[in-house]
């Protein structure tokens, strides 16, 4: 069953599964979120890593972290060291054109890397961008606002930062290197970000255009339907959690999974 098809039966979720919907369409995407909700990718996966590394399971079964770090080691990939620096709050399109690279395809809502253009940092994530500028106005919400080029931060302004830890906004603003973190736009964009990053290869390039509506584009790396379905945009590391998850009876009930989403909204 499809992911979209899944959380239409959700009320709280009707306007964004019936957005991504659209947008799956007009942008030719398979209509799939994270694999733990589709069954299709989800039995690939377990088939596919079934026939390559039953052995280190069996072998590894009592760790998760370990299983892991064997299954890396196997495929000379070793423990990725990430030279990204996290932002654990939320990143929200600022300006008229925002270009990211979408990463991680377990997470919603989903991460992605300023690549160009400006952004706010928020605390909160709010139901729509006029929310979030009602609570900025109001002192409710932080006032920090970023821009970037090449992946670098090269202007910012930083006019109140009370909510989110001053030594985080510190540490992120006199970053040299990427920023990532949870790209949010509205309620009802939700599901088009972890939509869009599970039809793309590792390395793409994805436009967020800010005009009388919101629109998005994949300038690269836009994956082959078969591709997704049958498990290949989903990297070595998350396919063995997935794996493992599966093998162990943990972390894979599709409820648990959709309560733990719908209890992130607004």
């Amino acid at each position: 069953m499809r992911s979209l098809s899944i959380l239409s039966n959700y009320p709280q979720l009707k306007n964004a599964v019936m957005l991504a919907e659209k947008v799956s369409k007009e942008m030719d995407l398979e209509p799939v979120i994270m694999p733990q909700l589709d069954d299709n990718i989800l039995n690939n996966i377990v088939k596919d890593m079934e026939y390559r590394y039953s052995d280190i399971f069996n072998e590894y079964k009592y760790t998760k972290d370990l299983f892991v770090r064997k299954v890396l080691e196997k495929e000379g990939k070793g423990e990725k060291k990430s030279s990204l620096t996290n932002f654990p709050y939320y990143v929200v399109p600022f300006s008229s054109k925002t270009v990211v690279r979408m990463i991680g395809e377990d997470q919603i809502p989903a991460h992605g890397v300023i690549l160009n253009g400006t952004v706010r940092l928020s605390f909160l994530p709010y139901e729509s961008y006029s929310t979030l500028e009602q609570r900025i106005n109001s002192k409710e919400e932080d006032d920090v606002v970023v821009t970037f080029k090449d992946e670098k931060i090269t202007n910012f302004e930083r006019k109140r930062s009370i909510f989110i830890e001053p030594n985080l906004v510190t540490k992120i603003l006199s970053s040299k290197g990427a920023i990532e973190g949870s790209l949010w736009t509205s309620v009802e964009t939700l599901l088009i970000f972890p939509m869009i990053n599970m039809n793309v290869y590792d390395d793409n390039v994805v436009e967020i255009i800010m005009e009388d509506e919101i629109s998005f584009k994949i300038e690269k790396g836009k994956a082959t339907r078969d591709d997704v379905n049958i498990g290949n945009t989903v990297d070595l590391e998350e396919k063995a959690k997935i794996y493992y998850d599966h093998k162990t009876k943990k972390n894979l009930q599709k409820e648990i999974i959709i309560k733990a989403l719908i209890s992130k909204l607004p």
